[in-house]
Formats: structure tokens, C-alpha cells, sequence
């Protein structure tokens, strides 16, 4: 894609990344960074789901009663869980090194990719973590 629009506009500047939704993307962060990925977006909806198996939608059906019993302290699609925030911490981290291995601009690559988290659910911390 960049070949091909840079052919057209020699200014352009056009970022390539990959968005992160299932827990397999971020143990794979080295291998997408290694075909082009200059930053990471994260689907936290998505790695909530896929990280503990339960469906957002399906949640409202026995989530408070799992909250009221202790199974949960709080609503992970409201809450992000460490269960979460590792798998992004890791990612962030694994790209980052492998950047650096390749001689990336680290900075250009941390500054896209904490631009693009999404922040919906997500505290500060974390986006001070993956820096």
C-alpha cells in the first residue's frame, strides 16, 4: 500500500500497524512488527472477551451475580484486569525491542503506538506502562 499511494504522492506518510484483538496477536508482537507493523492499536473489548471467554454481550446475564458472589470485584469491560494488561504490557514491550533490532525509530514507533491504544477502558497507567 505504501509502494503503491508513495507512487502517486512522494509526501505521503503513511503508517502501517495492526490493531490487536486476540491475546495470540500480542505473543506474535515481535513477528507483525518484523513484517512492517510501526504501531500496535488495541481492541481491549476484544482482548477482555477473548482472555477470559465470556461475551460483552452476553455478560449483563450472570456478570452481576459473578460480582456478587467474588467470582469478579469488578466488570472487566469496565475495569481493565491485569489478565489484560499484561498481554498488552508484554506486546508493547516485545514490538518495542524488536524495533530496536531492526534498527526501527523506537520513538516514531512508541509515539504511533500509544497514540493509537484505546483508551476507552484503559487508565493512565497503563498508557504510561507501555512507554
Amino acid at each position: 500500500m505504501t509502494k503503491e499511494y508513495n507512487a502517486q504522492d512522494s509526501d505521503a506518510n503513511i503508517l502501517i500497524g495492526t490493531m490487536m484483538e486476540v491475546p495470540r496477536a500480542c505473543l506474535t508482537a515481535d513477528e507483525l512488527v518484523s513484517a512492517g507493523a510501526e504501531f500496535f492499536s488495541y481492541g481491549t473489548n476484544d482482548l477482555t472477551q477473548m482472555t477470559f471467554g465470556i461475551s460483552r454481550d452476553d455478560v449483563g446475564n450472570f456478570l452481576p451475580s459473578y460480582i456478587k458472589k467474588g467470582i469478579f470485584k469488578v466488570d472487566p469491560f469496565q475495569v481493565i484486569d491485569t489478565a489484560v494488561e499484561k498481554p498488552i504490557a508484554s506486546s508493547s514491550k516485545l514490538g518495542k525491542d524488536t524495533a530496536a533490532k531492526l534498527n526501527m525509530k523506537i520513538s516514531k514507533f512508541v509515539e504511533n503506538m500509544v497514540e493509537m491504544l484505546s483508551l476507552s477502558t484503559l487508565s493512565p497507567s497503563l498508557v504510561w506502562l507501555t512507554m
